[in-house]
């Protein structure tokens, strides 16, 4: 950030009273009657650590932190410049340095100065009563990166609503860890309504007490390096509206509780395998529910992930505008594409009648599997549809601003990824995978798309007269790694505006 903006905005932050500072800007860990907010910060990047906090190295429990509150200390009053002799004597407004000395003397700086010691002494009992941790509302992790609950009584913090333990920029070298048995304690919490453990390691397990937060809105758990496994109540969280498990690569499993989050808006890291029929966890099908999701990614093993029947799907989302698909290492299991196996499928027939699944079970001629999938279909459609209908009916339907394709298998580009199909695109990136081209463009047929990021495909093969013609409206195409992209005017940075 730009050191002028970080001045305004501490500026700003110190008017409304947002967080405490110390002089050099930095966030402190204490918080105020006029903030119950509070940080928790490295000692090596701050004056103040956030021992007061966490309880870290001694055996007190984070309600007896008024205790080391400023005010009650006399050591910690020493060391005040405010309250200081010291430096009382040393402030250029004071005309005689005895007087300085004397707070109760100067009517001029009592009244700039509203934390001198009488001021504060005549409001101790208020001041102590404030600081209770009863009152704490948020946790915010600015920099601490091992930090210890383990003398932490939670109950004490009932009325928290913010918990921000992860980390909250994008440099993956801020290292946090964790001993996840203070989840554990985290069911006190009733009022909590925003918690991110985003980057943290060695939570290999959420456990049941965080589902009973039942007013949480937002929980983050992406990038978490250890998370192996989601609690299976996590469809208790009603209330839920933004969950983020993206970049959890350990993450096999998604629990039948997603499908039951029926305010969920935001999905990410929602991963998509290969199913068999006696699998219990959720499946995409069952997110067809979910009628108020906006933005939606999905990590895939499968390489013919979406099939005509998550087209489907992917239609009952009506207020969906970004999709991200992401293929990750590609399951033995999902390249059965070409021998018409269809894999999620499978799992999705766990919903249905056990005639339904002897019926899947069929030898698979030709003519059994497309009436199978078009009896599919049908629980989503209600009548039987050739697949290029349902294609084109599918896309005309969804309304998607963005689409972000990762590390797509194929050579080719996917049927469904024609402008007619996506009228209303307006951003599409596609990095990574094997694509050597977008499609043919139909000459009445031309793409909306006003942004175009095309990062590491060795394989795409493109000159830049095709761009115009299939791209009228592009504003800004960025490119990287793109070897057999030939005569593109970007600059130095791969970076191309239109004039």
């Amino acid at each position: 950030m730009h050191h002028l903006i970080r001045s305004a905005v501490i500026v700003i932050a110190r008017e409304v009273r947002f967080f405490n500072f110390d002089d050099k800007g930095n966030p402190i860990a204490n918080f105020s009657p006029h903030s119950y907010r509070a940080c928790l910060v490295n000692r090596d990047f701050c004056a103040e650590d956030s021992r007061h906090l966490m309880g870290k190295n001694r055996p007190r429990n984070l309600d007896q932190n008024t205790a080391n509150i400023p005010h009650d200390s006399e050591q910690n009053t020493a060391n005040r410049p405010h309250d200081s002799d010291q430096n009382m004597a040393n402030r250029p407004h004071d005309s005689d340095q005895n007087m300085a000395n004397r707070p109760h003397d100067s009517d001029q700086n009592m009244a700039n100065r509203p934390h001198d010691s009488d001021q504060n002494m005549a409001n101790d009992s208020d001041q102590n009563m404030a600081l209770d941790p009863k009152m704490l509302q948020t946790v915010f992790n600015v920099n601490e990166s091992y930090p210890d609950f383990s003398n932490v009584d939670w109950s004490k913090l009932r009325n928290l609503k913010v918990l921000h333990l992860g980390r909250w920029h994008s440099r993956a070298k801020h290292h946090i860890e964790v001993d996840d048995e203070f989840l554990r304690g985290l069911i006190h919490l009733t009022h909590l309504r925003i918690f991110s453990l985003q980057g943290v390691s060695r939570i290999m397990e959420l456990p049941d007490s965080v589902c009973k937060l039942l007013s949480l809105r937002i929980l983050d758990l992406g990038a978490c390096p250890n998370l192996e496994l989601l609690p299976k109540t996590i469809g208790s969280l009603k209330n839920l509206t933004h969950l983020d498990m993206s970049e959890c690569y350990l993450l096999e499993r998604m629990p039948k509780g997603i499908a039951f989050l029926s305010e969920l808006q935001v999905l990410k890291g929602f991963v998509v395998g290969v199913h068999d029929k006696n699998d219990t966890s959720c499946t995409f099908h069952d997110l067809s529910a979910l009628k108020k999701l906006r933005k939606l990614s999905i990590h895939t093993s499968r390489a013919n992930f979406p099939v005509e029947d998550e087209l489907i799907v992917l239609q009952q989302f009506g207020w969906l505008r970004k999709l991200t698909i992401e293929w990750g290492r590609l399951s033995p299991q999902a390249t059965t594409q070409d021998k018409g196996i269809e894999p999620d499928n499978v799992a999705a027939q766990s919903t249905t009648t056990s005639t339904q699944h002897n019926a899947a079970l069929q030898p698979a001629t030709p003519t059994i599997k497309k009436n199978h999938l078009f009896s599919k279909l049908s629980a989503f459609r209600g009548a039987h549809r050739s697949t290029a209908t349902l294609n084109q009916e599918y896309f005309e339907k969804l309304d998607l601003e963005k689409l972000d394709l990762q590390c797509y298998p194929q050579k080719t580009a996917p049927g469904w990824l024609r402008p007619e199909k996506l009228k209303g695109l307006k951003k599409l990136y596609i990095r990574g995978g094997q694509l050597r081209n977008l499609g043919k463009v139909q000459e009445n047929d031309k793409w909306a798309v006003e942004t175009l990021r095309l990062k590491f495909l060795s394989e795409l093969e493109m000159d830049w007269k095709e761009i115009p013609v299939s791209f009228p409206d592009l504003i800004y195409l960025e490119k990287f790694r793109c070897p057999r992209l030939t005569f593109f005017p970007t600059d130095e940075s791969g970076v191309w505006l239109k004039p």
